[in-house]
């Protein structure tokens, strides 16, 4: 399904759809204001969803087993999405690539075959969320992005349980971040992240630091037992 040719102010209403077996893209937008609700994209040769421009509204939508990314947004794109699930993709299950805003609610993201969640140079929340089982780490931003994860459940991922690189800021606040294969939060390059009240423990990453950064960091956790938090720090 291809939205082209799309004005800023023309809107699309996807309800009760089943967007399967394409042959590229299972939904592919290039503007417009596009509403997604109680629907299911899977199977697709490419990615489930690609947007590069407008607004997209999701509630209630399963994006799974794509041959790809289940779903990729990228650049002038505002996302607000509610109960997401996004399962047993080939590759990342969401990228956001220069996006200006991102919400998510209630949303899963697991059993991709990559990372659950890879951020780029854009601004993003998660709340309420599950990042599960992913066969790499659970969330990785990078590039000076600024995200805030909150409520979440970062579990069981095969890598790390998050990451940020390169400059990027946000919080995670009242997560439980636990069982990951890696380290529960991997630090570097000048991220400057808060990361406080969280549940961090039984993560098997054998390394134990904190992060290359020029700025102080802030840290507040109500459970330590076996705590894999990586940072290279110089603190001021």
């Amino acid at each position: 399904m291809k939205f082209s040719k799309m004005e800023s102010n023309h809107v699309v209403n996807v309800r009760k759809s089943q967007i399967n077996n394409c042959g590229s893209f299972g939904i592919d937008i290039n503007n417009g204001i596009i509403n997604i609700s109680e629907s299911n994209i899977s199977n697709n040769s490419a990615y489930g969803l690609n947007m590069k421009k407008g607004i997209l509204i999701i509630d209630k939508l399963e994006i799974n087993n794509n041959n790809g990314y289940g779903c990729n947004i990228e650049s002038d794109v505002e996302l607000n999405a509610n109960e997401l699930i996004i399962d047993s993709n080939k590759n990342h299950g969401i990228q956001l690539e220069k996006v200006k805003k991102a919400e998510f609610w209630n949303s899963q993201f697991i059993n991709n075959k990559n990372l659950g969640i890879l951020i780029n140079s854009s601004n993003a929340s998660f709340t309420n969320c599950i990042i599960f089982k992913n066969l790499w780490s659970g969330v990785k931003v990078n590039g000076n992005s600024n995200v805030i994860i909150k409520h979440c459940k970062i579990n069981n991922n095969e890598h790390m349980g998050q990451y940020f690189d390169d400059y990027s800021t946000g919080s995670v606040s009242y997560c439980n971040i636990i069982k990951n294969k890696g380290i529960g939060i991997k630090i570097i390059n000048k991220s400057i992240p808060v990361i406080n009240m969280n549940n961090i423990y039984e993560n098997t990453g054998l390394e134990n630091a904190i992060n290359e950064t020029d700025k102080s960091i802030s840290i507040c956790l109500f459970e330590t037992f076996s705590i894999n938090l990586l940072i290279f720090a110089k603190f001021y």
